[in-house]
């Protein structure tokens, strides 16, 4: 199978060692939306493949048990952000890590749930994975933008648990803006949050520490000396991790 990103989108499949080729695009019916960035076959089932999407909406990571008759969403509660690769755990079915926008997300349940590892790995886009075994020891290696590469032990590793479900709660407005961005969010607890807005490449262009006391916080961060384009709005928290798109035009 082959997911091709050149003019049209178009997934294909060949049954037959490549002699012939059948367009299955259509087999993604709702789930055709964004840019694909990934297909990966899962070393267990040669008929299960993962699809993940440059998108910041709707299901960003699919999945096809029937080699691509039909598919499903397994983004569940993954932020909206591109997903740029994928790594199987050969040794441990189910267990799936995703490298995102926002670093590195693990599943044990082939996507019924979605954790973010925290083993010194910072908050930073995640481009490639590579599995290095030494000595006994599984090492997943980690290729960041702009940050370096770094390995988890795959053996031992933490996972931070977050708020990343109610999304929606993160009120901002005007959204398209041209110059001044309002944020409202409700707090959980009494905490210090830091509001981030980064670029497409993962770039943090603005950036604000606010400190809530009460039950629900307003602010607002200039914006008129940026570029138009799309942008990321953040939010971070001690167990809190909160993300929307936000739009700057001129």
């Amino acid at each position: 199978m082959v997911a091709a990103r050149n003019g049209e989108i178009s997934l294909v499949r060949s049954s037959d060692g490549g002699a012939n080729w059948q367009n299955i695009t259509g087999s993604l019916g709702v789930l055709s939306g964004g840019n694909f960035m990934r297909l990966q076959a899962d070393p267990f089932d040669g008929n299960t493949f993962y699809l993940l999407k440059n998108a910041y909406s709707g299901a960003i990571v699919i999945k096809t048990t029937d080699f691509g008759n039909t598919w499903t969403d397994i983004s569940s509660d993954l932020p909206k952000v591109p997903v740029n690769d994928i790594f199987i755990d050969k040794a441990n079915e189910g267990v799936i890590f995703l490298g995102n926008d926002f670093g590195v997300y693990r599943t044990t349940n082939n996507g019924g749930h979605w954790e973010r590892m925290n083993n010194g790995l910072p908050f930073v886009p995640v481009l490639d994975f590579d599995c290095f075994n030494f000595d006994n020891t599984r090492l997943l290696r980690v290729a960041t933008y702009g940050r370096g590469i770094f390995e988890l032990d795959l053996e031992h590793y933490t996972s931070v648990n977050e708020d990343i479900s109610n999304a929606a709660k993160l009120k901002v407005w005007p959204n398209p803006a041209s110059e001044l961005l309002w944020i409202e969010f409700p707090a959980l607890t009494n905490d210090k949050y830091t509001l981030s807005l980064l670029s497409v490449y993962g770039t943090e262009v603005a950036s604000q520490v606010v400190y809530i006391v009460d039950s629900k916080f307003r602010t607002s961060i200039g914006i008129s000396g940026l570029i138009p384009g799309c942008y990321q709005l953040v939010l971070k928290g001690d167990r809190i991790l909160k993300a929307t798109k936000v739009m700057i035009l001129r």
